[in-house]
């Protein structure tokens, strides 16, 4: 860069609006948009971490949610599996072992005598 360029270069801006000027040619303004984009990343920052734990409690609650489902499910399995046992055996006695359910006729039924003084 020569003398002439040099002396021209800061003149040049000296007739031309504040708003024209290179960000470089004034550091005031330059820290102000800094200073805001800092505080800017800040709050978004804070908000992320905000929503990411607030997203994280609604996860725990789901997930408790599903155990309580779970747990249900599978006694749902052992109740089910209880039930088609005794289907199971009621019909191996009836074919194998040709036994039926007793009619109300065939039911007797016993008192018992509790004296205390036997």
């Amino acid at each position: 860069m020569n003398i002439a360029a040099k002396v021209w270069a800061p003149a040049r801006w000296q007739w031309v609006s504040p708003y024209m000027m290179p960000l470089a040619t004034r550091p005031v303004l330059r820290n102000m948009l800094l200073t805001f984009a800092i505080l800017l990343t800040a709050f978004a920052i804070i908000y992320s971490k905000d929503i990411s734990r607030l997203l994280f409690i609604e996860y725990q609650a789901q997930q408790s949610v599903q155990n309580n489902h779970y747990e249900n499910w599978t006694k749902l399995l052992l109740e089910q599996g209880t039930l088609t046992q005794q289907v199971r055996i009621e019909r191996i006695a009836q074919q194998r072992l040709q036994m039926a359910v007793p009619t109300e006729q065939q039911v007797v039924f016993t008192q018992l005598n509790n004296d205390e003084n036997n």
